[in-house]
């Protein structure tokens, strides 16, 4: 099934501020999340946010964070998937949009940059439908869902206010490779 979107846009931005994931961070981030699965004695991906609430006591506050975003997002990305299929673009910004919040409070896998990035393109408002982190963390791109009459304006907006030097990348959604019956 092609994927409609109608008018909008991807844009990637750049932060430009490098991430390495060897340091660590994410080894910690996958053990906590081993731990939880451990004591809820199923995979996360199996889980449930009611099965992990009622371990809430046996789990650290961190296992249970972590536990808590990859639950959750899960649910999120089956959601966004049927509001694609549905053509429901504000739904999907919206699910974007939990997903950084959730990425950046939960996970902890957010940097300031990123974070400073996804309020200033959320506060241009008219057109962004929605916008996250994209990646591994700590660094890097964020990824926004825009209507493309918003992109120009959005893009203004947001080097006049970021601190920082971002490369931006228009991305126009296009069907992909498909098998054309030939007749001959």
């Amino acid at each position: 099934m092609p994927l409609v979107l109608g008018s909008a846009l991807v844009l990637v931005t750049d932060t430009h501020v490098k991430h390495d994931l060897s340091s660590g961070e994410y080894s910690q981030r996958r053990a906590s999340c081993h731990a939880a699965s451990r004591i809820l004695g199923v995979s996360l991906r199996d889980a449930s946010l009611e099965q992990l609430q009622a371990h809430r006591e046996e789990l650290t506050t961190t296992q249970y964070t972590r536990a808590r975003h990859v639950i959750s997002e899960i649910g999120r990305t089956a959601a966004a998937a049927s509001a694609l299929l549905d053509g429901d673009l504000r739904r999907f910004g919206q699910l974007m949009n939990e997903s950084h919040q959730s990425l950046r409070d939960d996970f902890e896998v957010s940097c300031p940059e990123l974070d400073e990035l996804v309020e200033l393109t959320l506060s241009y408002g008219n057109g962004v439908y929605g916008t996250r982190m994209t990646g591994g963390g700590f660094g890097g791109c964020t990824v926004t869902l825009v209507e493309g009459s918003a992109l120009e304006g959005l893009l203004k907006h947001l080097k006049a206010h970021y601190k920082g030097q971002p490369t931006f990348y228009v991305c126009h959604p296009a069907d992909g490779a498909s098998a054309k019956a030939i007749i001959a």
